[in-house]
């Protein structure tokens, strides 16, 4: 009587889960149609799907403190372009000139976002990056 009681609790808690299963699957299948709608959508208005999207393995999250420790181990200030280049080659694979330049302009925007923890020197139209130091006043 009493593994009839545990197998009764099992066999509701797989229908259960098969239930959140075919939900999930349901859901993924919604936002795959609404995926390929507004790819549909960026094609016809003559615009890429493809366009910001380059991987550099940078977990979710971690690119702005990936700069900070390319900037940190760098042996002299560095310039967006010069950060960019670590990022492509820690890619781990070449990338293209469009890519590249994707790269550079999120390392671009994402400077602002840093602008409390660096310093930066203006050097002939081109700016310079370092970690502020305690003893630099800006």
């Amino acid at each position: 009587m009493e593994n009839q009681l545990v197998i009764e609790g099992l066999r509701v808690k797989l229908a259960e889960i098969q239930a959140a299963i075919r939900t999930g699957e349901q859901r993924l299948r919604a936002l795959g149609r609404d995926k390929d709608t507004i790819n549909r959508a960026l094609a016809i208005m003559g615009a890429s799907n493809e366009e910001g999207a380059v991987s550099l393995g940078i977990a979710s999250g971690a690119f702005t403190r990936t700069i900070l420790e390319v900037i940190r181990n760098a042996s002299r200030p560095m310039s967006v372009r010069d950060i960019a280049e670590v990022l492509a080659q820690r890619a781990g694979r070449p990338l293209d000139k469009r890519e590249f330049n994707l790269v550079v302009a999120r390392v671009r925007n994402a400077m602002p976002r840093l602008s409390d923890r660096l310093h930066g020197e203006l050097r002939d139209r081109t700016v310079y990056w370092d970690i502020k130091t305690k003893d630099r006043v800006t």
